[in-house]
């Protein structure tokens, strides 16, 4: 298998930054992942320096299908209320820069017993890429739980 291009959405959050340092780490760097592009809002942020320094190329501004070019794998690590028409906008450029792993922030499907408006607009998130995908890009649904030292201010 060649080394992979990876794009990473919410990378300097700090779920993001744990997941790039990984990335680039000598374990999956050079030998399984060739590159990791990151989007930002605001290239000169701490996180944003840290990343570049460790070797990430940064991408400014939001996602479009044309910063995804030659990225093979997508993923979101953006948490909290997100809007579904942003999360859908996304997954479409990834779709049409032809994308072929793309892995949503996390996922909630499953649990039909539980509603809110967050899990049911990542449901509506799935189904909607699913659906403009036309099985082209294999959707990599991950559901890690709830950060408590986030979820409960602890830390």
């Amino acid at each position: 298998m060649s080394p992979i291009t990876v794009a990473i959405l919410g990378a300097t959050g700090d779920l993001g930054l744990r997941v790039v340092r990984r990335f680039l780490s000598p374990e999956y760097s050079p030998s399984q992942i060739s590159s990791v592009k990151f989007f930002t809002r605001n290239p000169s942020s701490s996180g944003a320096q840290e990343l570049k320094t460790l070797g990430a190329e940064p991408v400014e501004g939001e996602v479009t299908a044309d910063g995804l070019q030659g990225v093979d794998v997508f993923i979101s690590l953006i948490g909290g209320v997100t809007n579904l028409d942003y999360m859908n906008n996304y997954a479409k450029a990834a779709v049409d820069a032809g994308v072929k792993v793309y892995i949503p922030s996390d996922d909630h499907r499953g649990n039909n017993d539980f509603h809110h408006e967050l899990f049911d607009d990542k449901e509506a998130h799935y189904h909607y890429t699913s659906s403009i995908s036309g099985g082209k890009v294999k959707i990599v649904s991950l559901y890690v739980g709830l950060f408590l030292e986030d979820t409960f201010g602890l830390g």
